[in-house]
């Protein structure tokens, strides 16, 4: 409630002399009724109207109010709600609620008989602001807000920065990884926030495919393509398929053009006069597809 700037008087037959006013709680005996000086404000505790003098009379035994409002700064030179309030209610007299209203939210001042009335939210009433990330917020009883416990942030994942949003709540947002290679597998270890771009395996099994990655598309897989030559042998990962005779490959009959094939696959034929590396040969015999004086191979993958 604060210090209160007032000392008790005497009952004079009963009654408090003049220019005092009586200090009671309701339902309290009149017998026990005691006399301060000065003008009266209401004081509402957690249901108990308690009145409460606001200023110094010049009654026997009361002390300035300069002095009274030093001991109350010395006891308490942060000051609460409480003080505050009564401070507000110490400005003057009040007309209407209006003139008393405080913005408090564990508090409520109304215009009583001409003075301001002060209520305190019960101890645990919510006085939650818009943010969750100050915990649930509660009246203490004494007209302060008092936030609650915030929640926890840290998620113990060195992969992630760790906020609290005021409406979302806790946020973990992963930290970024992305190299932007679509050639790599970008990753963090959670434990401890290595960053590692491991190079990605292209390779699709398929021996008839040319298996590449492109750092702007990624992987790519392209069936290996045939191709005629003139030449006597098709080169290192082709064999001849079949060999003829043709003009494309010069004026002479015994001009020979040859279609070459990749070198892939469970098995094949070749005019060739052996199987590739990676290949056995299984037969022999001669064949349309290749020149009367070679036979055709049937290569098989081992």
């Amino acid at each position: 409630m604060g210090h209160l700037p007032a000392v008790s008087v005497a009952l004079a037959r009963g009654r408090c002399q003049a220019g005092a006013h009586a200090l009671y709680l309701d339902g309290v005996a009149p017998g026990r009724v005691k006399c301060i000086a000065g003008p009266v404000l209401r004081l509402r505790v957690t249901g108990v109207l308690l009145a409460v003098a606001t200023a110094c009379g010049t009654g026997e035994g009361c002390d300035s109010c300069a002095s009274k409002k030093n001991e109350k700064a010395a006891k308490n030179p942060s000051g609460t709600v409480a003080d505050d309030l009564e401070d507000h209610a110490d400005e003057g007299e009040c007309v209407d609620t209006k003139d008393c209203e405080v913005e408090e939210p564990c508090a409520a001042q109304t215009c009583v008989d001409g003075r301001c009335e002060v209520t305190f939210s019960a101890q645990g009433t919510s006085c939650d602001d818009d943010t969750v990330c100050n915990g649930v917020a509660t009246c203490n009883g004494r007209g302060e807000c008092v936030p609650g416990a915030p929640p926890p942030m840290d998620d113990d994942n060195e992969c992630t920065t760790d906020s609290c949003d005021p409406v979302r709540g806790v946020v973990h947002e992963p930290i970024p990884v992305d190299d932007d290679d679509e050639c790599t597998i970008d990753e963090c270890d959670p434990r401890t926030g290595t960053i590692a771009h491991t190079s990605i395996d292209a390779d699709d099994g398929d021996d008839c495919t040319y298996d590449r990655c492109d750092p702007k598309t990624g992987v790519h897989h392209e069936p290996l393509k045939t191709h005629y030559t003139c030449d006597p042998t098709c080169g290192d990962g082709f064999h001849s398929a079949s060999r003829r005779l043709s003009r494309a490959c010069g004026p002479d009959r015994d001009a020979l053009q040859t279609f070459c094939s990749p070198d892939c696959g469970d098995s094949f034929y070749t005019c060739d006069t052996r199987c590739p590396d990676r290949y056995e040969k299984r037969s022999a015999t001669a064949s349309a597809q290749c020149p009367p004086q070679e036979v055709s191979l049937f290569c098989v993958k081992k």
